[in-house]
This record gives C-alpha cells, structure tokens and sequence, in this order.
C-alpha cells in the first residue's frame, strides 16, 4: 500500500537503521545477500576515509528505499582529491516506478558536493547504467575488461586511480582471499586467480585475469569475450567539479577499487 506523505531523511548509520537496511536488502536481493548488518557496518561506518553518506526513504517506520555512497581517495601525478564511490542502492518492489531512487541520489550527490567532493565514480550494471547516465548525468567511462596472459604487464602511473594503501586493511577484512606484495593485490574468486590492482608499473608472471578499465601492455593474451562476463560493468563518473575531458581519460579503475566485488 502507497501512503503519502513520503519522506526523505539522510542516513543516520545507527545501528536500528543498519538492521532495517539489511532487511531491505534481503528483500530485494534475497535472504542470500551479503549485505548483512555488519558488512553493513563495514561498509558504512568502518571506513578510514569516513562514513558514508546517503538517503532514506520512508513510508512511517517503514523503511522502503535506501541510496549510500562511501568516501575514496583518487591520486595520481600530482593529484589527490576526495570522491564518492556510488555504493548500494535498494527500493521495495511495490514502491518502484515512483521516481524515489533519482530523488534519493540527487540528494546524495548535493550532499557530497557541499563535503568538498571532485566527484562520484561506480560500476553500474545493467539495470542500473540507463538511469545513472540518463536521469543523473553520469558519464560512461567504458566497460570493465577481463584479459587473460601468462605475462601480464601494467603501467598504471600516467594513471589517477583509487589510493588503496590507506584503506588495505580495511577493503581486505572481509575478503581473506586477497593479498598483496609489492604493490600487486591477487585474490581469488571463485577459484579464479585475479590480479586485482596494480600500483606503478609491475609484470606478473603466470596465468591469471587482469579486469580494469585501461587495457594491460601484453604482447600476447587473451580479451575475454563481453558475451562471457556476468555484468556489464561499465564504469560510470559525475563530475561534482569541473574537469577537462583529459582528466576523464586518465582514470584507471581496477577489481578491488570497484565496491561492487
């Protein structure tokens, strides 16, 4: 049953609200989700670089859609600015189609803006990617690739990508399978072996698949055909400050800066 008046209230990460969050969540992704309260909690409130940051929608007590986004850190050559990656996002099934999650987003990038952001950057599937780009403003970047070498050589420092030495230990308490040695981040999913970010230019010797946006320096390898990828996974921006479009080009985005994994 719909009931007017809504109401939209910023996120307050107290811990009744992460509970109904996470009930939300397995309500629309099902019991399955590991959007529990405390991945939750991890996600929201654990964070080195701040909590997060986002909207509410609710009919009474009834929480019936949710919009979050976390603070990272972009650098590069002399660059090192505040962004927001676009997190997790949840409306009831009887409530769609009433315009909330535009709503609950625009709200979100406001609030983000006035916190000094340079902007906001996510992965969007395939359901998500035509109301990012078309309702929010949000520029595709391109699509994640999958490559598949036995030598795999990466130069990432022309690049501005996702600072993860802050927040190593933090992205890597709830994924065990991951590691990392000078500068290279491997992790396992399911079974597969990653390469799951690269700092500086580094070659890894052995078969493994590399995703990211920019495409590795191979001299031989293998694309993994977009028909086999579980997702679309285009990789989405809205600029909060301006930027020159040569500034959109250097941004690298790789497996384990992407929130969605």
């Amino acid at each position: 049953m719909y009931f007017y008046p809504m109401e939209i209230r910023p996120l307050t990460l107290e811990n009744s609200e992460l509970a109904l969050t996470a009930e939300l969540m397995q309500t629309v992704y099902g019991q399955k989700t590991r959007l529990t309260e405390s991945y939750l909690h991890w996600q929201y409130v654990e964070n080195p670089l701040g909590p997060a940051i986002g909207f509410n929608a609710w009919d009474g007590n009834r929480l019936v859609g949710h919009y979050a986004i976390i603070p990272v850190e972009l650098s590069g050559k002399e660059y090192k600015q505040l962004w927001y990656w676009s997190l997790n996002t949840a409306t009831r099934p009887e409530y769609r189609g009433k315009g909330w999650f535009p709503s609950l987003a625009k709200k979100t990038y406001e609030l983000a803006q006035q916190k000094g952001a340079s902007g906001v950057l996510g992965v969007a599937n395939r359901m998500s990617y035509s109301v990012f780009v078309q309702k929010l403003g949000f520029h595709s970047l391109g699509a994640l690739s999958i490559y598949l070498s036995i030598k795999t050589t990466v130069d990432n420092r022309a690049y501005i990508t996702r600072n993860i030495q802050e927040v190593w230990k933090w992205r890597s308490k709830n994924h065990p399978w991951q590691h990392q040695r000078s500068g290279v981040y491997c992790c396992l999913l399911k079974g597969l072996p990653l390469i799951s970010k690269i700092e500086g230019e580094k070659t890894i010797w052995g078969p493994r698949l590399y995703v990211a946006l920019k495409k590795p320096k191979n001299k031989w390898g293998f694309l993994w055909p977009f028909s086999w990828r579980p997702s679309a996974w285009e990789v989405i921006l809205l600029p909060l400050k301006p930027m020159e479009p040569k500034f959109l080009e250097s941004i690298q985005v790789e497996l384990l800066d992407s929130d969605a994994f």
